[in-house]
């Protein structure tokens, strides 16, 4: 029974050493391993019914003297969690090769390490070689060390296996993608499903798995993308959050019986290996784990060794990010992620959801976009499962230039709080408006204080004001507080710029200062009671480190896109924008408590079925099930 394949995929450029790595010399991927050969007596996950092997992405192709490393982030086993997690109790291997080398199977946790079984192999045919089963031990990872001994060694694939006599839980899963005028992501992650799931019958999840996109701009070509079990809805474009609980909502009426559903971004690089890797484990899940949502780490596009998180904390708001910019080619981070910490939250860049979760805990509630995931992950009370490899790649969130989320930032932290924190309190809100308007202020951004201080006045209007609110309106209005966006070009010639001074890469490292130094930058606002300093405009990221903006007269935001916007100092904008600050702070001395409790009392009405078909504008199937409305 295989459980976990290796792989050897070529997502992206620069990320080798994440599949393998190579001491005294150099490996390269092996050219036309993409074939297959059957691993005999391996079962496919089905259930124990029929038998075939895996499939064989790519390989690896290593000279004599040369060691091939797996154990690496996407091809080490997490004996610890699958120990604890699952039903397996012992795990063997099964390794797809051609030439003379010698293999070993190492158990590794922190400094320590044990061979578990090491043979030499040699056959001038691709064949298979499988090893004896193991105990899986309690802690620690499983991983595979190739020393080639003479010639040309190869590596095509293999598995990691059981024979343990298990009965796999039927499982089947509906990926729920919601996009918005982002065609290219969307048709190459559907190809590369297509190749890998949909249409590949060696695949464990082939048949197990549909998709449904729910495109809120209405702008997808199907026929590009046309396939029996791949669905593309028009959706009424109430942001991510609607597209979403779209998506949920046609997997749990279609004629499948699904158990779990996928909630991915468009705008991610998928590895089709960790929806395979997501599916096995969770026909093997120990049914203490059948209602935990499972997530995928976040991987940086730019720099894709680096995970920017694997799961996070909520913290009344100012959230932490778990196991945040690891570098994935250090072994010793692919064990820190191996420990189970709290959580709070999954991204919904990649969430897997128990649909008897969806059934007991109801619908997300509808902020439009931002701290959906939030919000809704909150109610796990942090029952959350992480597995080394399932992950997806994005671009980082510091390239983007954050725009309306500035409201809804505010406005939905307010709302998560008042729901699911009571003890968050009118102080506290006070102070993380303070925070927000100030850290904008220091970046001379004051459109993003009025954002900041709209979200949090509609979010005193109340409940009732929330529930009878246009979404799509919000949305359009909040358009005249963002900056507008240009060619980075356009600024070429403004206070002397270059091209060169336009390109600009990474946070840049602030300068070393002492708290007296620190308390004088805060205290003069970043500076906007000094002189200005001289020279070029400051060019930066859309989410500099403040310090390095003390006495800018201007500074240049550059998105990843290339696209740019001007904020320049202004002692005026600086004092208008606390007088706004503190006026609001009046407001929520007022309102607060009162809007608070009338969030609690009645947001369940807008998490039922019934509220969201009738938001979403669709026809109420009353055949299909209970349905919730919005009674309190």
């Amino acid at each position: 029974m295989i459980l976990q394949r290796l792989v050897f995929e070529r997502q992206l450029e620069k990320t080798e050493e994440l599949y393998y790595k190579v001491k005294h010399g150099r490996a390269r991927f092996a050219e036309g391993s993409c074939g297959h050969v059957d691993l005999s007596g391996s079962d496919v996950m089905d259930g124990g019914k029929g038998s075939s092997g895996m499939q064989a992405m790519d390989g690896v192709m290593f000279p004599a003297g040369i060691e091939l490393d797996l154990r690496t982030y996407f091809n080490a086993f997490s004996a610890a969690k699958w120990k604890k997690h699952t039903k397996v109790s012992n795990v063997g291997v099964a390794l797809e090769y051609r030439g003379n080398m010698k293999l070993a199977v190492v158990h590794f946790c922190g400094t320590d390490e044990k061979r578990l079984y090491t043979c030499d192999l040699k056959s001038e045919e691709r064949t298979v070689h499988r090893t004896p089963d193991f105990p899986l031990p309690s802690e620690g990872m499983i991983g595979l060390v190739l020393t080639a001994k003479e010639g040309e060694a190869y590596v095509y694939g293999g598995a990691y296996e059981t024979q343990d006599a298990l009965t796999a839980r039927d499982v089947r899963i509906g990926i729920s993608i919601c996009t918005y005028r982002r065609e290219a992501f969307v048709e190459r992650n559907m190809k590369s499903l297509k190749k890998s799931i949909l249409d590949n019958e060696k695949s464990p999840a082939h048949g197990k798995v549909t998709i449904c996109i729910s495109d809120n701009a209405g702008t997808l070509d199907g026929k590009r993308m046309a396939h029996e079990n791949v669905k593309i809805v028009k959706n009424k474009n109430l942001g991510g959050v609607g597209g979403f609980t779209r998506g949920m909502l046609e997997h749990m009426e279609s004629d499948e019986e699904l158990t779990h559903v996928l909630l991915m971004d468009d705008d991610v690089v998928i590895p089709p290996s960790a929806i395979e890797r997501l599916y096995v484990y969770l026909t093997l899940l120990k049914p203490k784990y059948f209602e935990y949502m499972l997530g995928g780490a976040l991987m940086r596009l730019d720099t894709p060794w680096i995970q920017y998180e694997s799961g996070a904390l909520w913290n009344d708001g100012d959230m932490i990010a778990n196991h945040h910019n690891q570098d994935m080619r250090d072994l010793s981070y692919c064990l820190a992620n191996e420990e189970e910490s709290r959580q709070d939250y999954v991204g919904w860049w990649f969430a897997c959801i128990p649909v008897s979760f969806i059934k007991v805990k109801k619908l997300p509630f509808p902020v439009f976009l931002h701290r959906d995931d939030i919000e809704y992950g909150l109610r796990a009370h942090g029952r959350f499962l992480f597995l080394n490899g399932i992950c997806v790649w994005h671009e980082p969130f510091e390239t983007k230039c954050p725009g309306v989320t500035e409201y809804y930032d505010v406005r939905n932290l307010a709302i998560l709080n008042a729901v699911h924190e009571p003890e968050f309190s009118a102080l506290d809100f006070k102070k993380m408006l303070f925070k927000q308007i100030s850290s904008n202020i220091g970046k001379f951004r004051y459109q993003y204080v009025d954002l900041n201080l709209c979200g949090a006045v509609d979010f005193l209007r109340g409940f009732k004001w929330f529930y009878e609110q246009d979404a799509q309106e919000i949305h359009k209005k909040l358009a005249k507080y963002n900056y507008k966006m240009v060619a980075k070009e356009h600024f070429v010639g403004h206070g002397g710029l270059t091209v060169e001074d336009l390109n600009v890469e990474g946070e840049e490292k602030p300068p070393k200062m002492g708290k007296l130094r620190r308390l004088f930058i805060i205290g003069t606002t970043n500076g906007h009671f000094l002189p200005a300093k001289n020279g070029k405009p400051k060019v930066t990221i859309p989410y500099p480190n403040i310090y390095t903006l003390f006495r800018c007269r201007e500074v240049i935001y550059v998105d990843g896109q290339g696209l740019a916007f001007l904020a320049t100092r202004s002692i005026k904008e600086m004092i208008c924008s606390y007088v706004k600050f503190f006026r609001v702070c009046r407001l929520i001395d007022k309102h607060y408590d009162k809007v608070c409790a009338d969030y609690r009392k009645f947001y369940e009405r807008l998490t039922g079925r019934g509220y969201w078909e009738r938001y979403l504008e669709l026809e109420a199937n009353k055949e299909d099930g209970p349905k919730e409305d919005e009674e309190g």
